[in-house]
């Protein structure tokens, strides 16, 4: 079975909701860093200025704003995807 690009778009739009809802369920400070870094492409020292913590305590933050976000997507990954069947190499353009 072909993979449309409605169901492409559809996957897309259900990782983009996930990145938000984790992104959304973080306290400001978290948010603020992780944006600040991964978003604005700012260094972790003006990230941990704009939400008002110390850079070693914004380090953390990241450090584990990113553990956390990367668990959340785990589903999205290519390994975690059908890997047999008609719909597989459909699927596996996907990543």
């Amino acid at each position: 079975m072909m993979t449309t690009g409605l169901e492409i778009r559809s996957q897309r739009d259900q990782l983009s909701q996930t990145i938000l809802d984790v992104l959304s369920s973080w306290p400001e400070s978290h948010r603020l860093v992780f944006t600040a870094v991964h978003y604005a492409g700012h260094r972790i020292d003006v990230a941990a200025d704009l939400a008002g913590i110390d850079p070693d305590e914004a380090a953390r933050v990241l450090e584990l704003s990113e553990r956390r976000l990367r668990a959340a997507l785990r589903a999205f990954r290519r390994e975690d995807l059908v890997t047999d069947g008609p719909e597989a190499p459909a699927l596996a353009g996907l990543h």
